[in-house]
């Protein structure tokens, strides 16, 4: 049976509620909703060390995008910003999150893909990669489920646990652990919630090293909370 990627529209639910604090209509389009709310999805709080944002995309996050995608010499403006179509918002998440972070390859997986999705667009792609493989390899400590066989100088077949890097790029050994470990496994479950208590755990560090204020610091867990609660009751 053919494998069919994630959709990424729950991930964009997600976004357009926790970054633009937008309540969502089941009767309106994401799009409609994104376009109604653009006011209030656009801010230059001086307390952000992000700078200018709207709905989590900030003009540097941009910029990045543009310049991979669009070629070096296009630059955008915080008028720009502000103007920032839907289209064009969904392939910027798209991009440098979504796909960078291999989540719609979590094939049946989807709230793991929703979790390290969140990290990496609030923590940055390699943190949430390096946390999610060490939360695979944690589990497959336990588990054994990523394993082969290796043949010793004595000739005997002994089994090894297949460790995988903890580099921070979702390749096609990180992929394949989430299969063994956590869809073999039905270690989802397991998964998220190890991932959602390692962010807990950076966001706290960030607040001791002062590098977020208690206003975000709240906020930020908060947000750990709600993905938490989505696979709960399976949203």
């Amino acid at each position: 049976m053919k494998k069919s990627p994630i959709d990424i529209t729950p991930f964009l639910r997600v976004l357009i509620r926790l970054e633009g604090g937008v309540k969502l209509s089941e009767n309106k389009s994401l799009m409609e909703q994104f376009e109604d709310n653009r006011e209030r999805m656009y801010s230059d709080d001086p307390d952000d060390n992000g700078g200018a944002t709207f709905c989590g995309i900030t003009l540097t996050t941009y910029n990045d995008w543009a310049h991979r995608v669009l070629g070096p010499s296009t630059t955008f403006t915080k008028e720009d910003l502000q103007n920032l179509s839907f289209h064009t918002w969904v392939e910027v998440v798209k991009v440098l999150y979504w796909k960078a972070l291999g989540c719609d390859q979590y094939y049946g997986r989807p709230h793991l893909a929703l979790a390290v999705a969140d990290f990496g667009f609030n923590s940055g792609v390699k943190r949430a990669a390096k946390y999610l493989q060490s939360v695979l390899n944690e589990i497959n400590e336990i588990t054994r489920a990523y394993q082969t066989k290796r043949e010793g100088e004595d000739g005997v077949h002994r089994v090894e646990l297949i460790h995988i890097a903890e580099d921070g790029i979702v390749g096609r050994e990180t992929l394949t652990a989430i299969q063994k470990v956590v869809r073999q496994c039905n270690a989802e479950t397991q998964a998220v919630n190890m991932i959602c208590q390692l962010r807990r755990d950076f966001i706290n560090r960030c607040v001791e090293r002062g590098t977020i204020n208690e206003k975000f610091h709240r906020g930020l867990l908060k947000r750990v909370d709600y993905i938490e609660h989505i696979q709960r009751h399976n949203l």
